[in-house]
């Protein structure tokens, strides 16, 4: 009876000692040193500019929404007031519900929102949409998907520190001003038919921002547009309209799929369009009976992600490798039906890929070949994904064997894409330097921050004379220019965008513009000198040309009900391989040896929470863990244990435990960063991962 239950574990005499518990842990010496080391008492205090009082200021949005579905938003007294009148159909105490969507890079998601007492408060993905309705298990399925950065979007609507006054030249100025300034700058370029005029965008799937860029084209001929995205989710599209000689781009649908390869793509993380592919592929992970089939999953990738931790088959791979490891999967899958008439264009690709695939190892290829095979047993239910770091010829590979292996079952489609003409940052940068920008207009982004360093933004567009700028926050671009002005919310704003499959859906406000700020829209309305400004008119008139035959009234509020327009999702297209462009594709992807320690590889990737730096200020974001680290508030330099040891970063005593982390020091081309090192087990050897969005110093 006396007996310890369970019994303790017996000491080794010699050797490492490992702990079984926090508890264990916190008892043994070597922790007690090190937690006096790491948490003196006071030191957050002694050192920290930001105290513990200026953290929970930083947090109140948090806190003051966390109990909004209890009590209600506390309400800002100068900006929200209570109803003067009650709405018809108002119900006091009972919440209403109204779809919307969050526009995003070239797309955008379907949501339906919550309010009560007209502030919004909860937010979902809207059940009603056909590429939710499409998932949904049974007719009682009324989930509709959302992701990260929708849920959390809400809290950057209530967000303190989000730009709310106008200024020019950093001195409080007014929005009547700041109108007549853009009044003024409408008139002057109406005479030089836009000479000298330049807009810098973020990519968009808005009709009405496309309309207002083609009326504005004709009434300024000569301004000129540019577009940039710190992470360019396009490649696909280029890739696939490269394979198949016209304007498309692939729909995935993985609920159909029973063999997914994914070439460094994290479908399940960060790459665009994540909240239907998610849905998608668990379909595929809970069949109905216990009869069907799991499907299965081939990743090759660089760093651990979120797909490849779901994987079946993964392949540690660098990322400069994986084009090598397509151009054998492509070999092996042409081959796979027979090898290519010798002559053709066929045959001149597969001898292109052969020899790009020399220099891979015989484990590599052995799992190329493997999975092959796997691919081709199961084709008509295969999907590939090419990840959009990836170089244009890794997607044209994965569409080239999308259409070999997927046709028939519909896991892979194609649909019709066309985007706006527009020039490139570089370009952009060489007109400014070149004295030919006399007016800038910058809508959204945050280019001083995030612009490639090479490209000194900074510097370069002070060249122009005048600069107007429209951001969410009084960012790191704000102090470069003249005028700054506060850019509404989504929640806030009249829009409307496309989603994944090319359905119409409406962006509608919930609730009066908190700050007063303006929408991208009527920037580019006014500047044009445009009749319509207003962002309710000029979506209106948008719909107006896109709806169908009817009763314009009913349908314009059906529209706004359902939260889509039916029968406006893009026709799917057949599509024909051109192997004429294989020669363009593989243009200078010949074999490249893989990294080496004295050759490291540099992998820039999105943060799985505030993705390019976007979303930095949003403390939900900030305080969710990294799916794979857990870490929060940072982020690291990612190391394998190889690479690390090799390099002498050790950061594991003989305990094997994690008791130091030494800062490193990346340096490239004369430019240097610095962060804590994070050995990361599943990490391509001699690869160094850094996520992107932090470092921030108006944050």
């Amino acid at each position: 009876m006396s007996k310890t239950v369970p019994p303790p574990c017996p000491e080794p005499a010699t050797g490492p000692l490992y702990w079984r518990s926090l508890e264990h842990l916190a008892e043994t010496p070597e922790f007690r040193a090190w937690a006096e080391r790491e948490f003196p008492a006071g030191a957050s205090e002694l050192r920290d500019p930001h105290s513990r009082r200026d953290f929970m200021k930083l947090m109140s949005a948090s806190f003051l929404l966390a109990g909004a579905g209890l009590t209600g938003c506390r309400r800002p007294v100068e900006t929200i007031q209570p109803f003067a009148k009650q709405p018809e159909g108002y119900t006091h105490g009972l919440p209403q519900h109204y779809a919307t969507a969050m526009p995003r890079r070239g797309g955008a998601v379907p949501l339906v929102v919550t309010t009560h007492e007209g502030r919004p408060i909860k937010i979902e993905g809207n059940a009603e949409h056909p590429l939710n309705a499409a998932l949904a298990r049974d007719p009682a399925d009324r989930h509709g998907g959302t992701d990260l950065p929708a849920q959390a979007s809400l809290l950057n609507l209530y967000d303190p520190d989000r730009a709310r006054r106008y200024t020019f030249k950093g001195l409080n100025s007014t929005r009547e001003q700041a109108l007549d300034a853009l009044a003024e700058a409408a008139r002057k370029f109406a005479d030089r038919q836009g000479k000298g005029l330049c807009f810098l965008l973020e990519r968009s799937g808005s009709p009405s921002r496309a309309r207002l860029q083609q009326l504005l084209t004709e009434k300024l001929p000569q301004a000129r547009w540019f577009t940039y995205e710190p992470v360019d989710f396009d490649p696909p599209r280029r890739g696939a309209s490269l394979a198949f000689g016209r304007a498309v781009r692939p729909l995935y649908h993985l609920e159909r799929a029973r063999r997914v390869l994914a070439l460094d793509c994290d479908f399940l993380g960060v790459e665009e369009e994540a909240y239907r592919l998610i849905r998608g592929f668990a379909r595929g992970r809970a069949p109905k009976t216990p009869g069907d089939e799991l499907n299965r999953l081939y990743v090759a990738e660089s760093l651990l992600t979120v797909t490849g931790s779901n994987a079946d088959h993964r392949l540690r791979l660098a990322a400069s490798q994986v084009f090598p490891l397509a151009a054998w999967l492509g070999a092996e899958v042409l081959e796979a039906g027979g090898a290519p008439a010798p002559g053709t264009p066929a045959a001149a690709a597969v001898a292109a890929l052969r020899e790009a695939a020399s220099g891979l190892t015989p484990e590599v290829r052995r799992w190329g070949s493997v999975c092959a095979q796997d691919l081709w047993a199961s084709r008509g239910q295969v999907a590939v994904l090419a990840g959009h770091r990836q170089p244009l010829a890794v997607h044209w590979l994965a569409q080239v064997l999308n259409f070999q292996l997927g046709r028939a079952g519909g896991a892979v489609g194609f649909i019709e894409a066309s985007e706006p003409a527009s020039g490139t940052m570089a370009a952009l940068v060489q007109a400014l330097h070149g004295s030919e920008v006399d007016t800038l207009v910058v809508l959204g982004g945050n280019p001083v921050y995030n612009a490639p360093a090479d490209l000194e933004w900074a510097k370069a567009q002070r060249q122009a004379t005048t600069i107007f700028r429209l951001g969410a926050y009084e960012d790191e671009t704000a102090p470069h220019c003249d005028w700054h002005l506060p850019m509404a919310h989504y929640l806030e704003s009249w829009g409307d965008a496309r989603t994944a499959d090319g359905s119409l859906v409406p962006v509608q406000p919930l609730i009066e513009p908190l700050f007063g700020g303006l929408t991208e829209l009527e920037v580019l309305a006014r500047v044009g000198g445009l009749e319509a400004v207003k962002p309710h008119d000029i979506v209106r008139g948008t719909f107006q040309g896109l709806a169908p035959e009817g009763v314009f009234e009913e349908n314009w509020k059906k529209y706004l009900h359902a939260g889509y327009l039916p029968g406006s999702a893009a026709k799917a297209v057949e599509v024909e391989l051109q192997w004429g462009t294989a020669s363009q594709a593989l243009a200078g992807m010949g074999a490249k040896p893989p990294p080496s320690a004295t050759a490291l590889e540099v992998v820039f990737a999105p943060d799985n929470r505030v993705d390019d730096g976007r979303y930095t200020n949003n403390g939900w974001l900030q305080e969710l863990p990294d799916p794979i680290t857990k870490i929060v508030w940072d982020n690291v330099v990612y190391l394998s244990e190889k690479t690390a040891r090799e390099l002498g970063v050790a950061v594991v005593d003989e305990n094997r435990m994690n008791l130091r982390v030494p800062v490193v020091r990346l340096e490239s081309a004369g430019r240097t960063i610095e962060g804590p090192a994070w050995i990361q087990p599943g990490l391509a050897d001699y690869v160094v991962g850094v996520t992107l969005g932090y470092g921030r110093p108006a944050a």
